[in-house]
């Protein structure tokens, strides 16, 4: 995550479909139980699910992202798999 970036409840459009971000959510929050490094970011996006924002979506892309792209931990099969 980019240490200088301020999510709000202002920036950006409201989601079409916030039901899949906040299925996401519940998943990611599942995976930081099994593995608390990434509970920080986490825990930045999750506040902001009554107010879900594209900017938001955006920051959790990255999220699956750079788990997709963690080496031999598998976080990504675990996150599909719930």
């Amino acid at each position: 995550m980019e240490p200088n970036v301020k999510f709000d409840t202002t920036n950006g459009e409201l989601l079409h479909d916030p039901l899949k971000y906040w299925r996401l959510i519940s998943k990611l929050n599942y995976l930081t139980v099994t593995k608390p490094n990434n509970s920080f970011v986490v825990s930045v996006v999750s506040k902001f699910m009554t107010s879900s924002r594209t900017t938001h979506w955006n920051a959790m892309l990255r999220i699956i992202k750079y788990l997709k792209g963690a080496p031999g931990k598998d976080y990504f099969s675990r996150i599909m798999a719930i």
